[in-house]
C-alpha cells in the first residue's frame, strides 16, 4: 500500500486506469513460486480497485497455473495480464484461459525487442502491404484481440507504430500464425 501511495504521489495523481502485479517472481528468481506473496499482494490491489484509486488492475506474466491460483484465493479477477507477445510466440495456453475467465491480454513486445525486423518471410509480407515490418507486427498481434503495447523513443517510428488501421488477409495471418522460430 505504500508503494502505490508513493507511485500515485510521484505521478501527481489521485488515481491510475491500471495497476499491475509487474510478475509472479522476482526477475532474479524467474519461475520461482512466489504465489503466497502474489495472493497477499493482490487482496491489497483488491482494496485499492474497490478505492477506486485504480480503474482496473492486473497482473503481468502469469501463466494459466498462476492465474488459476490468484483466482481461487482472491475475490476479483485480474482485468489484465500483459504477457510477451508477438508472431512467434502467442501464447496460446495463457492466451485461452485469459479467454475463457474474461481477461484481456495486453501484448508487449510485439516486435520481439527488435529480433523480428530483419525476418525475411515478415519484410516480404510488410512490403506486400506496403507497411513497415512494425506495422505488420502491431497489426498481426491487434488482429488477434489483443490491446498491444509497442515501445519506442523515436517520433517517427511511434507515430509509424499507431499507423495501423489496415487488415492482414485471413491467408496471411494463417501464415503468420505457422512462424515458430521467433522466440
Amino acid at each position: 500500500m505504500e508503494t502505490f501511495e508513493t507511485s500515485l504521489a510521484t505521478l501527481g495523481v489521485d488515481y491510475v486506469d491500471l495497476y499491475l502485479i509487474h510478475a509472479p517472481w522476482p526477475w532474479s528468481d524467474r519461475g520461482s513460486d512466489h504465489m503466497e506473496g502474489n495472493i497477499e499482494v493482490w487482496k491489497a490491489f483488491e482494496e485499492i480497485y474497490k478505492s477506486g484509486r485504480a480503474k482496473s488492475i492486473g497482473v503481468s506474466n502469469f501463466n494459466a497455473s498462476e492465474l488459476q491460483q490468484l483466482i481461487d484465493a482472491t475475490e476479483i479477477v485480474p482485468a489484465v495480464n500483459q504477457i510477451k507477445y508477438h508472431i512467434g510466440f502467442t501464447q496460446d495456453e495463457t492466451v485461452a484461459f485469459c479467454e475463457a475467465n474474461g481477461i484481456l491480454i495486453e501484448a508487449y513486445s510485439p516486435l520481439a525487442t527488435g529480433r523480428i525486423l530483419n525476418d525475411e518471410r515478415i519484410v516480404s509480407m510488410a512490403e506486400k502491404y506496403g507497411k513497415s515490418v512494425a506495422q505488420i507486427c502491431i497489426g498481426y498481434t491487434l488482429q488477434k484481440g489483443t490491446i498491444t503495447l509497442p515501445k519506442s523513443v523515436h517520433e517517427e517510428y511511434i507515430l509509424q507504430n499507431a499507423d495501423v488501421d489496415f487488415e492482414i488477409s485471413d491467408e496471411d495471418m494463417a501464415l503468420l500464425d505457422g512462424i515458430e522460430d521467433l522466440e
